[in-house]
């Protein structure tokens, strides 16, 4: 693998910066697809250019100088006059000083951004710009634009990206026959248009081929781990009828239709000597975490272990606390392991009944006497690795644990057949009696919005506490340019708790996001939970997180940028009570579009038909988001609200795996698929 510090303009602190977007070498550079594009492609006269349009001109400039702000001294403006045949324009810049030295009086260029207007008449704010050649990359063109990172700018990406194409050509895995009968780009076309498209045309073919190569290898590795899985045996584990019917009887609640027939999957499938592989959904609050008890359970008693795996180490406390009270009146021992705490009968895993507890449950040193059961909670938060390490751990037996996973994000079934092949699949779809629905309102306007402000006090005032989340962390001044400044005004964390603590300043403030250590996340987690703080002001961080009783109010800034389900989510951590509890989602974005995705969030409150919305416009990604391990880092374009292409695609999957041996290409591609999916 070519490293990208072989690439012009790429030093060793870009090269750390572009680690941050999982960019280490050429081919993951390549695999890096735009997020957009903007149309810059018709170029316009100057005397043509409307007020509010976006457009690309060509002309000359005439004068280009730096001044400070008068209002802001640390506010540098670098200003332009460009003229063309028909006249000229001015041109404003804020904080880039060194466009003064870059561009000259005398140079030919294009700009592309939006023409607005004041008394001064009309003028480009903060225009993209570029010297005039024959094949421009930044404007007159369609433009691509990427996710990126503080230090890399959108210019930097598509510079070392062009280089990327001129220097290396992919070589085509897909056999010549597979390309020609499915009418396929050949890859390294594929990769150029979706970067550099001429057309709109060229992005819809570039995608429709990457996309077929996504479904495909995730078709190739479903039946390569399931043919893996049938090779591999399982400890039988009878189901103790009658002690489980006492213990369900000694509940503090009845159990619900749907919990028992997803019980009752689980025990018929821990008798078979083929290891269970079922994903156990439900939404939050559905009880999944009792059912997961009784399977393990019942592996105990059978003389087997059983381990938990959460993703946090308070989920893995919580977990420990529920179980632990609800098993005291049995023999039970039960242990738990994260980073910062072991509680076992003699501190060794192997003493332990019934093993709940983090990562830190996979470490080498872990090593378990008779495992038959695994269950992993939230599973699209652990990569297939994760999963494989648990099973490698019991290996010293011979046999492979029974595999539970579990999800609060409903997965359309489509969706999970798709991902993980023969995966049996149970849905707790019913809630306990007494559950109060959550109430859900959207806020865009400045009126609707005091009004939540004034509910949010009387909610602190009566001892209840309230979420706030938020997309994104917060920006530097430094990591924002021109080309930027749109993203800037999305809602962030330090902007909030600055609003906040001054609309609010008897209430108790607290902050949490990814950016944090551990041990301070685990410390604010903890001091809300134990209502030390009355509001949270948090990213996406607490979307699986402890149950709070006493939150009663998730306010979600910038809705709109989250998919359906994420937000359904968010929304499960409130309601945790007979407390009548509210979830708001304000819209920053107000066209149609945005509207209407949020207003279909606030008409229900079921999550599968949530996912299956957001699965059939806007495809898996925003089913789960973005950034998650496992099958869904790779599904960046494709989707499967395409039934047609996934037909086609499952249809060549069988074939080429029938016949793998012949097709060295597409073994090393799937070899590196499968590694990859195994490093998250």
């Amino acid at each position: 693998m070519t490293k990208v510090e072989t690439l012009r303009g790429i030093n060793h602190g870009i090269s750390q910066r572009l680690g941050n977007l999982h960019i280490q070498t050429i081919s993951q550079l390549l695999y890096h697809w735009p997020s957009r594009y903007e149309d810059f492609s018709t170029v316009q006269t100057i005397a043509s250019c409307t007020v509010g349009e976006t457009v690309t001109i060509a002309g000359q400039i005439t004068k280009i100088h730096n001044r400070t702000s008068w209002k802001r001294r640390r506010l540098t403006i670098t200003e332009a006059v460009i003229s063309d045949d028909t006249g000229k324009i001015k041109a404003t810049w804020f904080n880039q000083p060194y466009l003064a030295q870059n561009l000259h009086s005398g140079d030919a260029v294009y700009l592309s951004g939006k023409i607005t207007e004041n008394k001064y008449g009309r003028h480009f704010a903060s225009p993209v710009y570029e010297k005039y050649k024959a094949d421009p990359t930044h404007t007159a063109r369609i433009v691509p634009r990427y996710a990126t990172t503080a230090g890399v700018s959108q210019r930097q990406l598509r510079y070392f990206i062009k280089q990327a194409l001129e220097l290396h050509k992919t070589p085509d895995w897909l056999p010549n026959n597979v390309i020609a009968e499915q009418e396929l780009l050949p890859l390294a076309e594929a990769i150029q248009k979706i970067h550099f498209p001429n057309s709109w045309d060229d992005v819809t073919v570039a995608k429709h081929r990457l996309s077929f190569d996504e479904l495909l290898l995730a078709q190739l590795f479903v039946r390569s781990t399931t043919a893996a899985l049938r090779q591999e045996r399982a400890y039988a584990i009878p189901t103790a009828a009658n002690q489980l019917k006492q213990f369900v009887q000694q509940l503090p609640w009845p159990l619900t239709n749907a919990q028992r027939l997803a019980a009752w999957d689980i025990m018929r499938d821990l008798t078979a000597t083929r290891p269970m592989n079922r994903l156990l959904e439900g939404d939050v609050g559905a009880g999944k975490t009792v059912i997961a008890m009784l399977a393990m359970y019942n592996t105990v008693l059978a003389g087997y272990q059983a381990v938990l795996m959460a993703p946090t180490e308070l989920l893995a406390e919580q977990h420990y606390n529920t179980m632990a009270g609800l098993l005291a009146h049995t023999t039970v021992n039960i242990g738990l392991m994260t980073g910062h705490k072991k509680i076992t009968a003699n501190q060794t895993a192997l003493a332990a009944d019934i093993l709940i507890g983090t990562h830190a449950l996979i470490q080498k040193n872990v090593v378990f006497h008779k495992l038959g059961l695994a269950i992993i909670d939230e599973q699209h938060r652990f990569g297939v690795a994760q999963r494989r390490q648990l099973k490698d751990q019991a290996k010293p037996t011979g046999y492979t644990p029974h595999l539970l996973s579990m999800t609060a994000t409903p997965i359309p079934r489509s969706l999970a057949l798709t991902l993980y092949g023969d995966l049996e699949l149970s849905i707790v779809d019913e809630f306990p009696k007494g559950r109060k629905p959550i109430i859900t309102r959207l806020v865009t306007t400045t009126s609707q919005r005091n009004q939540l402000y004034q509910f949010i006090s009387e909610r602190i005032s009566v001892g209840e506490q309230i979420y706030i989340v938020t997309p994104t962390i917060g920006l530097t001044d430094d990591a924002v340019e021109d080309e930027q400044a749109d993203d800037a005004a999305v809602t962030s964390v330090t902007n909030e708790y600055k609003k906040i603590v001054q609309l609010f300043p008897q209430a108790r403030v607290g902050q949490l996001h990814g950016q944090m250590n551990s041990a301070d996340k685990q410390s604010i987690m903890t001091a809300f939970r134990d209502g030390e703080i009355d509001i949270m002001i948090a990213t996406t961080v607490i979307e699986v997180g402890v149950d709070v009783p006493n939150a009663t109010v998730m306010v979600i800034e910038s809705a709109d940028s989250f998919g359906l389900a994420q937000l359904h989510q968010l929304r499960g951590r409130v309601g945790r009570s007979t407390l009548a509890s509210y979830c708001y989602v304000c819209c920053a974005d107000t066209t149609t579009a945005a509207l209407a995705r949020v207003q279909f969030f606030t008409s229900t409150n079921d999550g599968f038909t949530l996912a299956d919305y957001d699965l059939q416009r806007r495809g898996p990604g925003a089913v789960y988001g973005e950034h998650q391990s496992g099958f869904l880092n790779q599904f960046k374009l494709a989707t499967l609200a395409d039934h047609q292409l996934l037909q086609q695609v499952k249809q060549v999957a069988d074939d080429l795996f029938k016949n793998l041996k012949k097709y060295p290409t597409v073994q090393v591609r799937l070899t590196q698929f499968t590694n990859q999916i195994h490093l998250e």
